[in-house]
């Protein structure tokens, strides 16, 4: 009689479920690992960007404070003639803020008493830290004029301030040998912008506001994402104060800057509480930004007299 053998081949039900169970398993792993490495390079890409940002600002800012006061051929702040050179007032409300060629250097601290046309008549009004002013003749010579902007024309003993149109007339003309170079004053804020990132409205940004070439006042957003804006003055190499216990700008040789850069989307986390002291202020937020705060401080290159 013949020997039958019953053979089993394949996977019973049992073993099909464990290596089921074990390839979720390891599915799930591999889910966690990528997802944490997504976060991972999120997180370092929110990092950079608040870094780049703060840098550009950084060596934005530096650029304009540093050229403060600078006036072309002269040091002279005294000798100053010219169709333009009117007796200007630090009040923004009109163009004429522009022309204030004697104070070549100005904050506010947390408030715009001089500054009303900042809170008035746009979206990008100012909403939050202090403003700065500064006011220079640029470094490059000018080659052709727009009849609005403001031109100094400067020699070693006197300057003179005039609007393009005008450069022509008598009281503009220098007998001595002179260059001509285009009048730059920039006020410098936070304001809130119209940018929409990331599902988020009305963006904090650094706004700077200048004279157009209608001769009007103009302001316009500058870097996005910078939420504080904090400043202070200094004679000497160590003491410094807030802008309204300055009292004699045309001493201040120094100036410190802390900027508060906010990312533009939001992060993956709960919201967090975060404190930041810096300058005279307690900064408190609660929500899913990323943030951080920089500093640096910048040497005035121009004698503010």
């Amino acid at each position: 009689m013949a020997n039958t053998t019953l053979k089993q081949n394949g996977y019973s039900l049992l073993e099909l479920m464990l290596g089921l169970a074990l390839s979720m398993i390891l599915l799930l792993m591999l889910g966690h690992i990528l997802i944490n490495n997504t976060r991972t390079v999120e997180s370092i890409e929110v990092t950079q960007q608040l870094q780049n940002t703060a840098l550009y600002a950084q060596h934005y800012l530096s650029q304009h404070i540093r050229h403060s006061a600078y006036r072309g051929d002269t040091l002279s702040s005294t000798n100053i003639i010219g169709t333009a050179a009117v007796a200007s007032s630090d009040n923004c409300q009109t163009s004429e803020w522009t022309a204030d060629i004697r104070q070549p250097l100005l904050g506010s601290n947390q408030n715009q008493v001089p500054y009303p046309c900042l809170t008035q008549g746009t979206s990008l009004r100012w909403f939050a830290g202090d403003t700065i002013t500064v006011r220079y003749s640029n470094k490059f010579i000018a080659k052709q004029y727009i009849n609005k902007l403001l031109y100094s024309r400067s020699s070693l003993k006197n300057i003179t301030l005039f609007m393009g149109e005008d450069r022509a007339l008598s009281n503009n003309q220098l007998n001595l040998p002179s260059s001509t170079r285009k009048f730059n004053s920039y006020t410098f804020y936070i304001s809130r912008s119209n940018l929409k990132w990331c599902n988020s409205t009305k963006i904090p940004a650094l706004t700077t506001m200048s004279r157009a070439k209608s001769g009007k006042l103009r302001r316009s957003i500058t870097i996005a994402g910078i939420e504080q804006l904090q400043i202070q003055y200094s004679r000497d190499l160590s003491n410094f104060m807030n802008a309204d216990t300055v009292s004699d700008w045309k001493k201040i040789t120094r100036v410190k800057v802390w900027i508060l850069v906010r990312s533009l989307c939001r992060h993956y986390k709960l919201p967090q509480t975060k404190q930041f002291q810096f300058a005279d202020i307690n900064v408190q937020r609660q929500d899913r930004y990323r943030r951080q705060l920089f500093s640096f401080i910048v040497s005035l290159r121009n004698d503010q007299q």
